[in-house]
């Protein structure tokens, strides 16, 4: 029964959207599309009025869920904000209300450190990948094909 009702929902036919919806969504993206990021609060250093900023940052960009990882960075010193100190509760707490007034959703890693990605046990091949990004102007309307700049150095 669920399999026919899962089916007839797929095989239902949308309306198509115009250019300008289409434009509009990515422009102001609804909160109903999760754009989600990973936050990391890097090496103690931290603040509640930081951490305000960055969710209206976020908000302002279209992201509406982030999860948030203490890690530490092996060549940075650390900061003053002790993970479970009660400033990092404060922090958090901060944190979750502005997130809750700001309507994004907030996950949090299970553990301080790279608890989900890293460890002596992870060959460096199955490690945390870096994002890079290039860019190339073009203009339109018209249709072309060219090629888009390579990442440098151990970028793949």
């Amino acid at each position: 029964m669920a399999f026919t009702f899962c089916a007839s929902q797929c095989s239902e036919e949308k309306p198509a959207l115009s250019p300008e919806s289409l434009e509009s969504g990515f422009v102001t993206p609804p909160d109903s599309i999760q754009t989600s990021v990973y936050w990391y609060w890097i090496s103690d250093h931290l603040s509640k009025e930081g951490v305000v900023k960055d969710l209206h940052a976020m908000k302002e960009v279209g992201i509406n869920r982030a999860f948030i990882g203490n890690i530490g960075i092996n060549n940075l010193p650390f900061g003053k904000v002790k993970i479970w100190s009660d400033e990092w509760w404060d922090v958090l707490h901060a944190a979750l209300k502005t997130a809750t007034e700001l309507n994004i959703e907030i996950g949090i890693f299970n553990s301080p450190g790279w608890s989900q990605s890293g460890g002596p046990w992870i060959k460096p091949e199955q490690s945390m990948r870096y994002l890079t990004s290039s860019k190339t102007t073009v203009k339109g309307p018209q249709k072309i094909s060219i090629p888009l700049p390579k990442p440098e150095g151990f970028f793949q």
